[in-house]
């Protein structure tokens, strides 16, 4: 299975660290050829016109810069060797899962020593790889020391791969990635089983990160649990454990957003649903959407009246009573 653009190519890696300008985060970060010309693959790719991330590179650097930039390479010998470049590296644990995770080739006869990103992070403390990821990439026989994360200096690729975009954000999502989150729940060692029904809570959350008041929170905890579904605050777990039950569960319900996007570890047929909030009020969010379609999952959606905040908890039963029957 070969998901790449070219082979053992030689090729010039832009980097500039992220500016956020006006709610945007500029972007200016790219793969070129050794004629100064921009690979699109290189790119985010992004299917929402007012997305938070604006690519701001040259299709093609005028010769005399392009020849000012390689120089400066060669001076400073920033050469990578037998790479593969896999595109946005993300902090954000849901664009990590879904942007960071789907370029990756797993065919272990072409892992190279490096895996080559850009970094999507404005903030210096968030352009590293994070514990939770080493992990992950781990259960991909992937070592921290393989993943490089450009920043701010330009280098050389060498023998290079350039890995192909799975997910258009958050527009599609390639059936491939199957591949890469089945062999992260098939490696993953922890056999942790909270049971078959899991609600994903965000009460130990920041409040500006709940994104519903604490009495509703409360509500729905109870009510789903009624219904024999186990709470868990993922940020509390190891995501070793966190995969584990998430991959064992039936039925996995919470509120819109990263955590529910969890639900990539989960097997076909798993039932999940999510949750409206005062971000998301009457319309499902369209990656998780994509993400069960992909995965071959059940998906549910319960509206947030945002005018008098609410739920239909009427509703709400009906459906659980449906769902769980």
């Amino acid at each position: 299975m070969n998901f790449c653009t070219k082979k053992f190519n030689i090729y010039v890696a832009t980097a500039n660290s992220p500016k956020l300008n006006a709610g945007f985060i500029e972007q200016k970060g790219a793969i070129y050829s050794l004629r100064g010309r921009m690979n699109d693959e290189s790119l985010r790719v992004s299917g929402i016109d007012a997305d938070s991330i604006k690519n701001t590179n040259e299709n093609k650097i005028r010769y005399f810069i392009f020849f000012k930039i390689i120089l400066k390479i060669l001076l400073k010998r920033k050469f990578i060797f037998n790479s593969h470049y896999a595109g946005p590296y993300f902090s954000n644990f849901g664009h990590f899962l879904i942007e960071t995770l789907t370029r990756l080739d797993i065919d272990q006869k072409t892992t190279p020593k490096i895996f080559v990103y850009h970094t999507m992070d404005c903030d210096p403390n968030f352009q590293n790889v994070l514990d939770y990821q080493a992990k992950i990439f781990s259960l991909l026989n992937i070592k921290r020391n393989q993943i490089k994360i450009l920043r701010s200096d330009n280098y050389l690729l060498i023998k290079s791969k350039i890995l192909k975009n799975r997910v258009i954000f958050p527009k599609s999502m390639s059936s491939s990635t199957n591949l890469i989150y089945d062999q992260i729940v098939f490696s993953n060692n922890s056999q942790l089983d909270l049971g078959k029904r899991i609600y994903i809570s965000r009460s130990l959350l920041p409040m500006e990160k709940q994104r519903l008041v604490p009495d509703t929170i409360d509500k729905l905890e109870s009510l789903f649990k009624e219904y024999d579904f186990r709470v868990i605050n993922p940020e509390t777990l190891d995501i070793h454990d966190q995969i584990s039950i998430i991959s064992k569960a039936n039925f996995i319900a919470g509120p819109q957003g990263s955590s529910l996007h969890l639900s990539v570890f989960a097997k076909p047929k798993t039932v999940v649903v999510e949750i409206g909030d005062e971000f998301q009020t009457v319309h499902p969010n369209t990656q998780q959407k994509i993400i069960c379609k992909t995965r071959g999952q059940n998906f549910n959606f319960i509206p947030y009246k945002i005018e008098n905040p609410h739920f239909d908890y009427l509703k709400i039963r009906e459906l659980l009573e449906y769902l769980t029957a």
